[in-house]
Order: C-alpha cells, then sequence, then structure tokens
C-alpha cells in the first residue's frame, strides 16, 4: 500500500497556517467558556458528551476524538463516523488506524512531552509502537490538481518502530517525531510532515475509504480531498482533539 516516495507538500494548508499563528487553541477557549474561533476548527460543545469526568493517574494518556462538520449528524445514520462524534481505533491486521463510534474501541495513547516533533506511543497487543504517517499517494501516482502547481499528497497513520530522528524523518516514507502535544487535555492534535526539501508542512484531517484493507473509516492528512485520489469518499474531520484517557 506503501508508494515510492515523490513527496513535496511546498506550502502551508489552510489548516496549518491557522494552528501556527500564537493565539489560543480552541481548546483553551472551550475551558475558558469563550467562543470558538471562526471560521474553521470551531469546537462543538454537544460532541463531548462521551467523555467521562474522571482521567487515569498517568495525565500523558489520552484517546483521540474526532467530530464531523456541522450539520452532518442530521443524517442520522447510526454507527458512521461521518456523521457522528468517533473514535480513533486500531486494526491489528491491516496496521492502520481508522475511526470508530464506539468509544470502548477506542485507542489509548501515550503522550510524548508537550512542544512539537515529539512522539505517540500505543501498545498493539505485544509490543510498543510509535503512531507515524505514512505516504498514501504521491505526485507519482496522480496528475497535478492544485491550482498554483502543487502536487498531490497524502497520508495515512499506522504503527512503526523506526528512527524517531527529525533529521532521518525528512523524505521518509514513515516518519515518527511529527506530533505536537499539547500542554493540558483536551488539546487539538497537530502534527506535521517533513518534506524530502527538509523543509516543513500541516495539513488538515480526512476521513477516507481505505479499500486496500477495506477500512472505510480511515483517517488520513492531506491539503485538500483530492490528495487521497478517491472519488467521493473522502470527508473532512471538523475537530481532531485529544481527551484525557476515561477509567
Amino acid at each position: 500500500m506503501i508508494r515510492p516516495l515523490l513527496f513535496a507538500l511546498g506550502l502551508v494548508s489552510t489548516f496549518g497556517g491557522a494552528l501556527a499563528k500564537e493565539r489560543m487553541t480552541n481548546a483553551d477557549r472551550f475551558k475558558r467558556g469563550l467562543p470558538p474561533l471562526a471560521p474553521g476548527r470551531r469546537y462543538d460543545p454537544t460532541a463531548t458528551h462521551a467523555l467521562v469526568s474522571r482521567v487515569s493517574d498517568d495525565a500523558r494518556q489520552a484517546i483521540i476524538q474526532a467530530s464531523p462538520p456541522p450539520g452532518q449528524g442530521n443524517r442520522k445514520r447510526e454507527g458512521d463516523p461521518t456523521v457522528d462524534t468517533s473514535y480513533l481505533s486500531y486494526s491489528f491486521n491491516g496496521d492502520v488506524f481508522y475511526f470508530t463510534t464506539n468509544i470502548d474501541a477506542a485507542m489509548v495513547f501515550t503522550l510524548g512531552e508537550a512542544g512539537s516533533e515529539q512522539t505517540i506511543t500505543f501498545n498493539d497487543g505485544e509490543n510498543e509502537r510509535y503512531l507515524c504517517s505514512r505516504v498514501w499517494r504521491t505526485p507519482k501516482d496522480g496528475v497535478i490538481i492544485h491550482d498554483d502547481g502543487r502536487p498531490s499528497a497524502s497520508v495515512y497513520f499506522g504503527g512503526c518502530s523506526g528512527s524517531t530522528s527529525t533529521e532521518e524523518a525528512y523524505g521518509s516514507e514513515e516518519q515518527i517525531p511529527i506530533w505536537t502535544i499539547p500542554t493540558d487535555l483536551p488539546g487539538d492534535v497537530i502534527s506535521t510532515f517533513f518534506n524530502n526539501d527538509e523543509t516543513t508542512s500541516s495539513y488538515g484531517y480526512w476521513i477516507f475509504n481505505d479499500n486496500v484493507d477495506d477500512l472505510p473509516y480511515t483517517l488520513g492528512g492531506a491539503e485538500q480531498n483530492d490528495d487521497f485520489q478517491i472519488e467521493d469518499q473522502v470527508t473532512t474531520i471538523y475537530t481532531l482533539f485529544f481527551l484525557p484517557r476515561p477509567v
């Protein structure tokens, strides 16, 4: 499923540009009772109903929750992450992360230190592994589709055991030290792509249909939905948050 790497995300996406500004995140604003930022990644307070009030003793353990854009839930397709709050889970057979509306199936992650270019680990049942990004589609697999001439590219997420060096991440098909870890939970899920020209890019998160592993709700990252090169099977994620591990 991995393609040869010819990745070149030259510009930071709209998502990434907004996140790079020095201002409170929506998580901070929500905790302080302030209204969400607009437009874009606004926090939907109705999406937190599944979170229990108690957390584990280990403050660095978390699950990941996603919410679809407002209004999509009106379609009332029960159990569909594209229209309802969902949680990141792990396919042990496919070694790929996907979304489920069942909070009991959510994978528990151990977060690294607060800050950028950090790691996240999880237990696959036998070993502790890193939550990493992998190339899904590269310019070699498709045509140039961006108006400004940038090549299409996208990633998906799985478990890795390779190098955590940022120097070795540039241009790698599997990248590990990609996460920006919040100081407090809940907090935004932010990741970085290390381009092969030794620059970095940010991207938005999407739910897409992984036809290879037959997982219809796979977590993906890209600047826009066309980068997955899959027609009518990609849904944007409105919010992606770390939540304290329920106990």
